[in-house]
This record gives structure tokens, C-alpha cells and sequence, in this order.
């Protein structure tokens, strides 16, 4: 079965029973929007010919480290051993084995299978960038993205009951900055975990129990992040069930499903043997190191555990309180978060689908204002936002804000710039800092309001109620 009949059948109303059905458009919408289908294939359009003309254009340094990746493995059979999780490669392998014709992949991808070598080894980007039929390379390489980009926009309509509301969801989706940015400037793959946790969320609105968290585990196949939600996740489906030994298995179940994704990828990166690079790719600090046998050395240390990235970036990239100056006590500001995200999962017991996306939308918003993070993970978060606008237009003036303070945050990795913002009079990374502590601000201040949204209207309704009946 065809990728496109696989998307189809998921986003119809019947998910798993209408795999044979013709594929229309209309027949993908809901019902609650199909009157508007005229409307909504003229914004798809619009979208497309948007993505179509940045593709070809622009390439970042971190995805033609994943496309090396999947020339690698089509070339050698060898799965080159990276911060990225060996799904991606198995993707873009599978890409480039069908393009092989027309992409000239040895060319760009000569010194990985040769004796070439660039010291230090960043040299590779343009050297890259500089050979023809590059643009070709670029624009097929992302392909997958645009699959996956316009599938999530076809999703989310599958989230909004009302007609008008999903038609502002489009076109919010269809114009939206930051995913433009990050999945066809910057190149970066987001966009494809990002789906399957929107599909976690239909499957959570439909009370389909497995398949949200079989959702969550292709999210967390492609990007770690997803097992952050697993167990918030599987503690309000637990809840559903009564007695200790029902949610003991219902708990294993739901866990089972979550981690099968991870364990069958992490299972066929062992059997598939690794590259090697030797030690003179590594540059200078930052570059990732020669890659031995089956452990990765990353910036400079040894990185064999797949899940050091969660405690690489959801630790080390934590803000910190020490508690003495002279002592070793210090609290980290994400677990504390998250210990607060699972206390509020356990606490209350109703969890609607409107609840639950903003409790996750809090949790993420809450994050990224007190933790560095990488300019593509804020596309995390862009559905949710877009969701959260449809429904609250007081909403869109603090999104609006958000955008220019984070294309600001965003010059971190564009170290070229500071000089020339020094030139001009402004202390560069001072000047970053402040936006950056601006973007915080805003992005609490979006969260405070959430919650205050979500819980004291139910308050005061409790207040009134029993008011009313003393």
C-alpha cells in the first residue's frame, strides 16, 4: 500500500476500515468543511507554489549532514552512526535510491567514500553547495517534508469541528513562518515527528487508546522528544480503567505500543553494520568526531547511550539554580517542569481533547523560554499555536510578537552575523540575549494565560454551583 492511501485512509473518519476506498480530496476533509473545498484547495495551492519556490534555494550545514547520511547507507549498506536516529537514514536512502538517475550524488558526496578529506571539516558545506545540480539535490531532498507538511495541514482540519475555524487553520498553516523556515530554509526534518503528534492528537480526540501512543512512538522513532508525552499520555488512559491489576495492564500495554516504533529501529541500526570515519573529519570542537565501531564521540565525548540526547538537551540545555555556591546542589528547571506537567496529569481527572493539547502546549511553551533550544524544535509547537489562535483570536497579537524575537533568538547559530551587528554600533550577542529574554517573557506570559483559560472558568463555574445549590 501506497504512502498516500496509508495518509488517506488515517485521516478519514473510519481510520482503519477505509484503507480500499477511491482517494478524493473531499473524501479526506471532514464534513465539517467540505463546503468549503473550492477554498481550501486554492490555499493548498498557494502553499505548494510558497514551499516549491523556497525548496531549490537554500540549504543549511544539518541537512546536508542528513542527506550524507542516507547516501552513506545507499552507497555502502553501512549506517553512519549520528546524533540523528538511523529512521532518518533509512528515509532518505530509500529517496535517494529512487532519484539515483537524476541526482548526482557522487559528486556531491565524492570525499565520503574516498580519500578526500576537509580540514576542518565544515569546509565540506560549500565545496558541496557549489556542484552543479545542486539545486536538484536540495529541492529533491525535501521532498518528503512537503509530503508530510501538507498531510499535517490536512490533519489538523480533522481537529477543528467548526467550518470556519478550519479554514483559518489552513491558511494559518499554509503561511506559517516558522515551518517555511525550518523545513525548507534550515532543511530540517521536524515537520515529520510533528505529524505523527498531531496524529496522536486525532487518535486522542477519537478515544483511540493504542494508536495515539503507537503515534507517539513513530514521534519519538523520528525525534526523542516524543517520549516525553508517553507517560502524561499513557497516566490519562490508565485512568479509564478501575482496580490496580486492570491499569497495571493496561499501563504495560500502552508502553508496549509506545516503545515498539523505537525498539524496531534501534534493533535494525545493531544489525546493519557501521561506517566509518576517520578521526581527521572531526574539525574543531563543535564537529562531530570520527565515528568507532558502534560508539559515537560527540563533541568530544563518548555518546553510546541512544538516549544521552535527552539527557544532552533536556538537561545540559536546561536553566539551573544552584542552592550554595560551595556545594553540589542544583535544580535543574526542566525536570522541575515536567514533574509539575505529570502532577497535573495525575491530579485532575477529566481530560478533554481541548485540555490535553493545551496542558502539552504549556508544558513545550514553558520549556522553550527557560531552556536553549534548536531554532527547529519551535516547530513543535506551531499546530498547537495555530490551534490555540483559531480558538482565542486575544491569541494572535502575542503569536505575532513571538515570530520576530524568534528569527531573532534564531542568529545563535549564525555566528557571522555578530560581527556585523557589532559593526553597526549594536553589541551583538547582547543584543540577542535581550530579544531572546523578550521571547521568554512573551512565551510565559502565552502559557500563564493558557492556563488561567483552561482552569479558572471551571472554578468559578464550581464556585457558582455550589453557591447556587446552598
Amino acid at each position: 500500500m501506497s504512502l498516500k492511501k496509508t495518509f488517506t485512509a488515517i485521516l478519514k473518519k473510519d481510520a482503519i476500515s477505509s484503507f480500499s476506498k477511491k482517494i478524493e480530496l473531499g473524501r479526506m476533509l471532514p464534513e465539517t468543511v467540505r463546503s468549503y473545498k473550492t477554498t481550501i484547495v486554492k490555499w493548498m495551492i498557494i502553499g505548494f507554489l510558497i514551499r516549491v519556490a523556497i525548496m531549490p534555494l537554500f540549504s543549511e550545514p544539518d541537512m546536508i549532514d542528513i542527506a550524507s547520511m542516507g547516501f552513506v547507507l545507499k552507497e555502502t549498506h553501512q549506517l553512519l552512526p549520528s546524533g540523528y536516529p538511523a529512521l532518518i537514514s533509512y528515509l532518505f536512502a530509500t529517496l535517494y535510491v529512487i532519484f539515483d538517475p537524476v541526482l548526482p550524488l557522487n559528486m556531491i558526496f565524492s570525499d565520503i567514500t574516498s580519500n578526500t578529506s576537509y580540514t576542518p571539516s565544515r569546509l565540506c558545506y560549500p565545496f558541496r553547495l557549489s556542484e552543479p545540480g545542486i539545486f536538484a539535490f536540495i529541492f529533491v531532498s525535501k521532498l518528503p517534508y512537503l509530503i508530510f507538511d501538507f498531510a499535517l495541514a490536512l490533519l489538523l482540519l480533522h481537529l477543528i469541528d467548526n467550518e470556519k475555524k478550519g479554514l483559518l487553520v489552513l491558511k494559518l498553516w499554509m503561511i506559517n513562518p516558522v515551518s517555511l523556515y525550518v523545513s525548507y530554509y534550515v532543511g530540517q526534518f521536524d515537520v515529520i515527528p510533528v505529524f505523527f503528534l498531531a496524529l496522536m492528537l486525532y487518535f486522542f480526540k477519537k478515544k483511540k487508546a493504542e494508536w495515539a501512543m503507537l503515534s507517539l512512538g513513530l514521534t519519538s522513532a523520528f525525534k526523542i522528544f516524543g517520549l516525553l508525552l508517553a507517560l502524561p499520555l499513557s497516566l490519562i488512559f490508565v485512568k479509564e480503567n478501575r482496580g490496580s491489576i486492570a491499569r497495571m495492564k493496561r499501563a504495560v500495554k500502552l508502553v508496549g505500543v509506545t516503545l515498539l516504533p523505537l525498539v524496531l529501529v534501534i534493533l535494525t541500526s545493531f544489525l546493519i553494520p557501521a561506517y566509518y570515519i576517520s578521526a581527521n573529519a572531526a574539525g574543531f570542537s563543535f564537529d562531530l568526531n570520527g565515528f568507532f565501531g558502534k560508539t559515537r564521540y560527540d563533541r568530544g565525548r563518548p555518546s553510546p547511550s541512544y538516549f544521552s540526547g535527552l539527557f544532552f538537551y533536556f538537561i545540559d540545555y536546561s536553566s539551573r539554580l544552584a542552592t550554595f555556591p560551595s556545594f553540589i546542589d542544583v535544580i535543574y528547571l526542566f525536570p522541575l517542569i515536567y514533574g509539575l506537567f505529570l502532577l497535573g496529569v495525575i491530579h485532575w481527572r477529566n481530560w478533554s481533547f481541548e485540555r490535553f493539547w493545551k496542558v502539552i502546549l504549556v508544558f513545550f511553551l514553558v520549556y522553550f523560554s527557560t531552556s536553549l533550544f534548536h531554532t527547529q524544535w519551535f516547530l513543535w509547537v506551531q499546530p498547537l499555536l495555530v490551534l490555540l489562535i483559531v480558538e482565542n483570536r486575544k491569541f494572535l497579537s502575542l503569536y505575532l510578537a513571538s515570530i520576530p524575537l524568534y528569527f531573532v533568538y534564531t542568529l545563535y547559530w549564525y555566528p557571522g552575523l555578530e560581527p556585523l551587528m557589532n559593526s553597526i554600533g549594536l553589541p551583538g550577542i547582547q543584543t540577542v540575549n535581550l530579544f531572546r529574554s523578550f521571547l521568554s517573557a512573551l512565551l510565559i506570559f502565552t502559557a500563564l494565560l493558557i492556563v488561567i483559560q483552561i482552569f479558572i472558568p471551571e472554578r468559578i463555574q464550581k464556585i457558582v454551583k455550589k453557591n447556587t445549590c446552598d
